[in-house]
């Protein structure tokens, strides 16, 4: 998987250091993006409270983005998780920067590849006694993490709506519960 990442990035570097400099800072868009939805958990099926009290999770993620006419794209992003567990509530929140290269951007679906380093504010708070007697106690920490995103990009209104469907793979334990590959969407408002 390491090596994998070496070549994404190296593909990225080259690509790069091959654009003409006036021509590759000429901002072509701008977007903001939001990502508000669920996954499929190991242990329950969705994570809205329901009647027989299965608990609930959310994770999401904003994002601030400038494209330029080669077909790269850099941002900022600020993540979120929250779940609540019958033992404990699991907090992170993160905030990063990406790159993101689009092929055939002209038209309306496209394909990507997105790579994500963030720093991490993670925290765990048990309910009740029990972890005490698993000799477990509350935690937090910061941590760096990343991931590689494969995915579609479809434009759904004039060109100022899109929709990206993408799978975000990490040699980490640290998607959402211990996932190493996690599908997801994000929707774009682009100006």
């Amino acid at each position: 998987m390491k090596s994998f990442l070496t070549f994404i990035a190296l593909l990225m570097s080259a690509s790069l250091l091959a654009q003409d400099k006036s021509s590759f800072f000429t901002i072509k868009e701008q977007h903001v993006g939001i990502q508000v939805n669920p996954y499929k958990n190991p242990e329950k099926l969705m994570h809205f409270e329901s009647p027989n009290g299965d608990k609930f999770g959310i994770t999401g993620a904003l994002r601030y983005a400038v494209e330029n006419r080669n077909h790269f794209t850099i941002g900022s992003e600020f993540t979120f998780y929250n779940q609540s567990k019958e033992i404990a509530n699991v907090t992170r929140l993160g905030l990063g920067i990406f790159t993101r290269y689009t092929l055939f951007a002209h038209k309306k679906v496209h394909p990507f590849i997105e790579l994500n380093a963030y720093y991490e504010y993670y925290k765990t708070k048990f309910d009740g006694d029990l972890p005490s007697s698993w000799g477990v106690t509350n935690s937090s920490l910061f941590q760096l993490n990343y991931f590689v995103a494969p995915g579609l990009n479809f434009y759904l209104y004039s060109n100022k709506l899109s929709m990206d469907l993408m799978v975000k793979i990490t040699h980490q334990e640290t998607l959402i519960d211990a996932y190493k590959i996690l599908p997801t969407f994000r929707i774009n408002f682009h100006w």
